[in-house]
């Protein structure tokens, strides 16, 4: 049943991950945002192979010394998920768990060590918004609120063009939130308005927990959209080979913008290009979610 349930959320997320680039497409296609060339050709955003199985042993140990708040805090504290439930826990944030406040000094005859102090934060901070093998945060509303307050990144910072440019350079890294560039500036930016905790706590939610299935969608959507791309853009060779002899030229010679198709030259012709079989629409379209969510990636 737990599997199902994963499963079924998993699969939700993907969905999502598609959806939301097919509408971040329509959305950017009407701004055009200074961008720079990606600085990361391989892409990156890979996550943290190894999350999976450090997970698991730091679950072990979270109820192993969790388990002993039962006798002196059941109302409050009878069990991980209700921890989670009641809000003693809170998915990613440690420091926001009112339950780890008294940890290294609980119980007064015996306080926890140090090492499983530490373990268990770990695991509060980038494990337990899957525990037991299901989801305990909803990554739909996270990533709209992940959407919202990373959008302002876009007016100064080129690296930062939109969720799926992020994850593709590595900018914010699917599971590790500590390992994220972004999230490390998140709660001092923009220096005028701060990220308000509580967002920078949801976008800390949605890198940790929700971000690995995204990326899933993602690369797939991003493969799908590169076959496309590289097959359309390989006729612009023909008659315009100073300027446009393969993609790779394009992005270097500012033909093609990443995150911003509004803004590339070649964007702008390529709807009546060629002029004897001008390109379909469904193509045009194809290729500008390209260069707005992958060309930074290529």
């Amino acid at each position: 049943m737990a599997n199902d349930v994963v499963r079924d959320a998993r699969s939700r997320q993907r969905l999502l991950a598609s959806a939301a680039l097919l509408a971040l497409g329509v959305v950017l296609g009407a701004c055009a945002p200074e961008v720079e060339y990606p600085i990361d050709g391989e892409g990156g955003g890979g996550g943290n192979l190894g999350l999976s199985n450090q997970c698991v042993e730091l679950e072990a140990t979270a109820e192993r010394v969790l388990s002993s708040c039962v006798g002196c805090h059941e109302a409050t504290r009878p069990s991980i998920q209700g921890m989670l439930d009641n809000g003693q826990l809170v998915p990613g944030s440690s420091a926001s768990s009112p339950a780890m406040g008294q940890l290294a000094n609980m119980p007064p005859n015996n306080p926890t060590s140090a090492e499983d102090v530490s373990a268990v934060t770990a695991w509060v901070d980038g494990c337990s918004g899957n525990y037991g093998g299901v989801q305990q945060v909803d990554c739909s509303a996270l990533l709209a609120t992940t959407e919202n307050t990373l959008s302002g990144c876009v007016g100064c910072h080129a690296t930062r063009l939109n969720v799926p440019g992020m994850i593709l350079n590595g900018q914010l890294v699917p599971g590790d939130s500590g390992a994220s560039p972004t999230m490390a500036r998140l709660g001092g930016m923009p220096p005028n308005n701060p990220t308000s905790p509580e967002n920078v706590l949801a976008v800390t939610q949605w890198v940790n927990f929700c971000a690995p299935d995204y990326a899933v969608a993602v690369q797939q959507r991003c493969s799908e959209l590169t076959t496309v791309a590289e097959s359309v853009f390989s006729s612009c060779g023909g008659c315009h080979e100073a300027t446009r002899p393969s993609i790779a030229a394009m992005l270097q010679n500012g033909q093609l913008l990443p995150g911003n198709a509004a803004g590339s030259p070649t964007m702008a012709q390529l709807a009546n290009m060629p002029p004897n079989n001008p390109t379909p629409a469904d193509q045009v379209a194809a290729a500008t979610d390209w260069v707005n969510f992958c060309a930074v990636g290529y």
